[in-house]
């Protein structure tokens, strides 16, 4: 394998092993057609929060690529697990809010807390 190719698969490698350890420490989160392993939030308030923890375990496994975390969208019903009744207000409250993407780079975090 070349250099490149190595590289490759170390990254996707990262990214999942930031997926797993996300959903282990009970996170709601997914991994889009980017790649980016994101957090999905309930409501805007647990955000700050969510994203303090979220950047301790991405410290934790020296993980440097992109990550995000946001609040759920109106189209993410369908992604709603046990915890929240599909269609209730707490869900589709939290409609089409961009998510905040991170690089890794410490003045864009700096930026969003």
């Amino acid at each position: 394998m070349g250099k490149e190719t190595t590289e490759t698969v170390n990254k996707v490698n990262a990214k999942l092993a930031l997926f797993k350890a996300l959903k282990e420490a009970g996170y709601r989160t997914e991994l889009d057609s980017s790649s980016v392993p994101t957090v999905i939030c309930k409501n805007a308030d647990d955000m700050e929060h969510t994203i303090k923890e979220v950047k301790k375990i991405v410290k934790d496994l020296e993980y440097n690529s992109s990550f995000g975390v946001r609040i759920m969208r109106r189209g993410d019903i369908n992604l709603v697990e046990d915890d929240v009744v599909a269609g209730s207000e707490e869900a589709v409250a939290a409609e089409d809010t961009d998510a905040i993407d991170f690089n890794n780079d410490s003045e864009a975090i700096q930026q969003a807390v």
